[in-house]
């Protein structure tokens, strides 16, 4: 990513330009294939209905690959669908003011009204009119399912461990 980007506590503070978010739609183009290629899967035969039932690991992996590299810290959004138990998750990256700069949305395409490439803007993702009910909104490392599920964060270690991305 380019030099001109800054960072303060762990947020960054200036916008992104266009050439920039086509390198962050590689890296997580890149990162969406290494979840199909890598050994490690959450849970068995999950790959098969991939992207469908991959957001919260999708984005939790993005988010930790994006950290690592210096990328600055992602906000994980989850959000509960209006009318029902299903929910979506996706990435914003924030000023120190929480207004979000740029979106990622890794896994828009399981949806009949996504785009079939993964949601990279400086735009709100299309999900976010979809699922509105707020679940969480923070670092991924805080998010409260991980108390009672392991498998993100055992699946985001392996995911280090074997994407070749960090």
């Amino acid at each position: 990513m380019p030099d001109h980007l800054e960072y303060q506590e762990g947020r960054m503070v200036r916008t992104y330009e266009p050439r920039d978010l086509g390198e962050l739609a590689e890296l997580v183009r890149n990162a969406r294939g290494a979840m199909l290629s890598i050994e490690a899967e959450p849970s068995r035969n999950l790959k098969e209905l991939f992207p469908a039932m991959w957001c919260e690991h999708s984005s939790i992996v993005i988010a930790e690959t994006l950290l690592r590299r210096g990328l600055g810290a992602w906000t994980f959004v989850a959000m509960g669908h209006r009318d029902g138990p299903n929910g979506h998750a996706w990435l914003e990256l924030r000023d120190e003011g929480e207004n979000r700069l740029v979106t990622i949305d890794a896994t828009i395409d399981q949806f009949d009204w996504g785009r079939d490439l993964p949601f990279v803007s400086a735009t709100q993702t299309r999900a976010a009119t979809e699922f509105t009910v707020p679940r969480y909104s923070g670092p991924w490392q805080h998010w409260p399912v991980l108390e009672r599920d392991s498998s993100f964060l055992t699946y985001a270690e392996a995911f280090v461990r074997q994407s070749g991305l960090i």
